[in-house]
Formats: C-alpha cells, sequence, structure tokens
C-alpha cells in the first residue's frame, strides 16, 4: 500500500480518490447516507465547470436543468423570502423540532449563517447524486478496502480486522469532524469543541401542505407552528423527503405529524453543521467535505473542483521554483550570488510586507474608519508567499528540508510555552477583542475638495 489513505467513503471521498489514485478508501460503507438511494434528493449537483468535468470523465450525459425553491411562510407560497423571514429560518434550523413554539428572537449561533439562495432557483444538472456514487464506486472498486477504523494516530491507522497498524505518510478524512476526534489520540491536539444538530429525514408519498399546485423542487417550510423545516421532492419518483431538526424515532415524527405517511426515516446526527475555524486538521491529515472541515458553506461543487485541482504544497513549491528558474540557474552554487540574491528578495518581502500592512489600514488606526480589502490582503499576502519561498529556492532547499525543519523548529517553539503562558496570551486577545468591540465607530469626516 501507498501510504496514503482515505477515511470515510461518501461522495466526497469517492471523488477524490478518482481524482488521486494514490490513495486508498477504506471504509465500512461504501457511499455514506446515500446507500439509502432516496437520499440522493439532498444532495444537488451544481452546474458548475468542475461538475461538469467530473460527469463528463465518468461518461454520465447530465443536461442543465433549473431547481425551483420556494419559501412557505403564513401559509403561502413565495418566491424571494425576506432577510427577517431568513433569520426565522435559520433560528428554527438550529432549533430540535420539539421546542419549535417556544421560538423566539434570540440570536442565530455565530458560524451559522442560514441564506440558502440569492434567487428563486439553482442552476443544476439533472443527475442524481446515488448515480454518481454508483459509476465511483465501480470506477474505484480495486481502490477500496473494507474494514473499520478504529484509531488514528499521528502516524498510523489502526484497522478491526487482525488490529493491523497502517502507517500513512497523508491521511484524508472525509468523517464528521466529531467522529474524526473520537478516534484520534494524540497528546499535542486537543479537538475542538465542535457545536451541531441532528436532522432526521423522513421519506413519505405524503404530499406537504400548502403547495397549491405550485412547479417546486424544494420548499422551506418557514412558520415555527410546521415542525419539519424543508421539503424536497425525490427526483423521478411521486415522493418526497422531509427534513426535522433533531433526533426523532418514528414514533416522534407520527406524533409530530400524525397525517404523515412514513415510508423510511433516518437520522444524521451531525446534518446541521455551526461552523468552527478552530478544527484545524492534525500534521499530515486533511479535512475534506462540509462535515469533515466543519464548514456548513462548502458544498459538494466545491469537494469535487478541490479534487480536481493541484493544492499539495509540492505543485506550489515547484511552480515557484520553475518560474524563478527562468531568471536564475539553481546549478550554480556560487556563494557571492546568493548572497546577492538573499538581500534582494528580502528586501522585496520587505517592500511586500510593508504593501500588505497598508492593506489592513493601520496608520493612525484608519482601521476604525475604513474597513480592509480582504481580497487585496490575500493579494499582498500571496506577494510575500512567493517571494518568501523563492528564496528558499536560492539555497537549494528541498521540501523535505523544509518539512523536516518546520517540524523540528515547531516542537523547539511550542515547548517555551506552558499551559499558564498560553492562558495568559488567549486572555490578552480576548480583552482586546472586548475592548474594541465596545468601542464607538468615528464619525465620518467631511469629504473636502
Amino acid at each position: 500500500m501507498s501510504g496514503k489513505y482515505v477515511i470515510g467513503c461518501g461522495i466526497s471521498g469517492l471523488v477524490f480518490v478518482y481524482y488521486n489514485r494514490e490513495y486508498r478508501i477504506i471504509t465500512t460503507d461504501v457511499g455514506g447516507k446515500l446507500q439509502k438511494e432516496w437520499m440522493s434528493s439532498t444532495i444537488i449537483l451544481h452546474d458548475t465547470p468542475a461538475t461538469r468535468a467530473l460527469l463528463s470523465d465518468l461518461r454520465i450525459k447530465a443536461a442543465p436543468t433549473a431547481h425551483i425553491i420556494k419559501y412557505c411562510y403564513q401559509g403561502r407560497l413565495l418566491d424571494v423570502p425576506s432577510v427577517q423571514m431568513l433569520e426565522t429560518l435559520a433560528r428554527k434550523k438550529l432549533t430540535v423540532c420539539r421546542s419549535l413554539p417556544t421560538l423566539d428572537d434570540t440570536p442565530v449561533a455565530s458560524g451559522f449563517e442560514y441564506a440558502p439562495t440569492a434567487g428563486t432557483h439553482l442552476k443544476r444538472l439533472d443527475v442524481q447524486a446515488s448515480q454518481l456514487v454508483a459509476a465511483l464506486k465501480d470506477e474505484l472498486k480495486d481502490s477500496i478496502t473494507l474494514d473499520k477504523i478504529v484509531e488514528v494516530t499521528p502516524t498510523e491507522l489502526v484497522v478491526a480486522s487482525g488490529r493491523r497498524r497502517l502507517p500513512y505518510v497523508q491521511l484524508v478524512s472525509t468523517l464528521a469532524a466529531p467522529i474524526f476526534w473520537k478516534m484520534y489520540h494524540s497528546q499535542a491536539n486537543q479537538p475542538p469543541e465542535l457545536r451541531f444538530r441532528p436532522v432526521t429525514y423522513v421519506y413519505s408519498s405524503t404530499p406537504p401542505p400548502n403547495t397549491n399546485g405550485s412547479t417546486w423542487d424544494l420548499i422551506y417550510y418557514v412558520d415555527p407552528i410546521i415542525p419539519f423545516t424543508r421539503v424536497n421532492r425525490v427526483l423521478n419518483t411521486t415522493n418526497f423527503l422531509y427534513e426535522f431538526t433533531g433526533d426523532l424515532s418514528r414514533d416522534d415524527v407520527e406524533r409530530l405529524r400524525p397525517t404523515l405517511l412514513i415510508n423510511d426515516h433516518s437520522v444524521n446526527p451531525y446534518d446541521v453543521v455551526i461552523s468552527d475555524n478552530n478544527n484545524i486538521a492534525p500534521p499530515n491529515v486533511r479535512f475534506l467535505g462540509r462535515h469533515a472541515e466543519w464548514n456548513h458553506r462548502i458544498h459538494i461543487h466545491d469537494v469535487i473542483h478541490e479534487a480536481q485541482t493541484e493544492r499539495d504544497f509540492a505543485s506550489v513549491w515547484n511552480s515557484q521554483k520553475a518560474f524563478n528558474a527562468m531568471f536564475f540557474n539553481f546549478n550554480v552554487e556560487n556563494l557571492q550570488f546568493r548572497q546577492k540574491l538573499t538581500r534582494d528578495f528580502i528586501l522585496h518581502i520587505t517592500d511586500e510586507a510593508h504593501e500588505l500592512l497598508h492593506a489592513t489600514h493601520w496608520k493612525g488606526e484608519k482601521f476604525l474608519d475604513e474597513a480592509a480589502d480582504r481580497e487585496r490582503v490575500l493579494e499582498e499576502w500571496i506577494d510575500v508567499f512567493k517571494w518568501w519561498l523563492g528564496l528558499g529556492n536560492v539555497w537549494g532547499f528541498t521540501i523535505d528540508d523544509f518539512f523536516r525543519e518546520f517540524w523540528r523548529k515547531s516542537l523547539q517553539v511550542e515547548a517555551k510555552y506552558t499551559p499558564d503562558d498560553i492562558k495568559r496570551i488567549r486572555k490578552s486577545f480576548t480583552v482586546f477583542l472586548i475592548s474594541h468591540a465596545s468601542r464607538p465607530k468615528r464619525p465620518n469626516k467631511p469629504k473636502t475638495g
């Protein structure tokens, strides 16, 4: 085996391995939640260049179509929701349906912004996600090992079959982050306290209320008096998929909605993700997909694009080195030449760093009057990075040199800080944030000239 593995085998893991064949999937169930075909309606294949390329590679014919979205509010179907309706919908999505009668105006949890779409439809391709999974399973049957992951360490996977220990150099996890962190054991990593809500899916032939013969594929139900948050039309059938926030048994659903005929039901314990940027993958591990990265803004077309795109550090390193090679001969081992280039590169890095500083509007606390342009900050940061990377090229450092020294230095730096030091520094940051949050914004300066 290669020492490169993917754990979890939903659509994200399958797509990634399809484009990265040096990886092997280890899983107990191929297809994830899509083992129930009626769950396909929860995944929309957006019409993007990345999705089209994947379907073309798999020889799946796909035509563009519109996914019609409606909003049910006070018994009426609307095309475009108001901001207030979206805020109510967000609170409803975060509230276990048994508690909906007490839904109030409490702020939506930080990390969850529920704005499903800016318009009345999504541009999708008329392919079911289950069809995509079936094609990927057929293509990757030699890349899948059916086994259960018992434990993950910083260097090994422990599988149930014979308690085998599989060393890895790179690991991609598509598992929901809470599941991964329960299996991961390391002294150095403290898992984040991730917030989420379970969702119960009910497959039914009972039409949803208040549709009034309208054409629709998805309806969001805003009113708290209705226990479900949305209903999907299950493609190519006359059935529907209801979504309730909370972990509900069949008996619970029947009590909440006695008129709903239940053909089947399923609970996803981590389905409502409240995004957390502190969910950082350990060394040599990469999180992929909404539930693995713990970011509710990620969709399947983002995963497809990421799987197709070279995002590994080696490609970045080699791309920059190839660019610099147009100007310098790296075979010339001349100390004075390297010293001169080091001086030039550091001057460029310093200049670009000042450009980055100016982009944040730091001078004279201008940030109180004018927000930084995030795209400009990103551009200037990349400029600094490219010159910094070139400096490593000048001295002939390799990727192995980089990682070896990075981890050596990281361990050395981390050893300097005690738990009390870390608490003190975090407290100083908290005090800063609180003091600036309560600081009144300066009045706009009058324009002159």
